[in-house]
């Protein structure tokens, strides 16, 4: 079940870059965006990676463990290095 609601948060996560990159006229704006996007993606990815290693491989429970550790940081750093990039550039934040 929580599978599903990650794809839909996905997919709505998508429909709000996707509009915000049609409202940009830059093209390096919307790069940024993309980026942003695709980082994020990535990144909240690593977390049901993560428990799909733990489930599958229960001797992994330390490499299991440092990826969730990795996809946290990320996810934590990300977020507050990139609203400072887009407040210098220009790129509006919601949040």
């Amino acid at each position: 079940m929580s599978s599903l609601c990650f794809v839909g948060v996905l997919y709505m996560m998508w429909l709000m870059v996707h509009s915000a990159v049609k409202e940009h006229t830059n093209a390096s704006s919307r790069r940024s965006l993309m980026f942003i996007y695709m980082c994020t993606l990535f990144i909240w990815t690593l977390f049901p990676v993560a428990w799909v290693l733990r489930v599958v491989h229960p001797n992994s429970a330390y490499q299991a463990e440092i990826l969730n550790l990795f996809a946290n940081f990320m996810a934590k750093v990300r977020e507050n290095r990139w609203d400072i990039d887009a407040w210098w550039y220009g790129v509006p934040c919601t949040g």
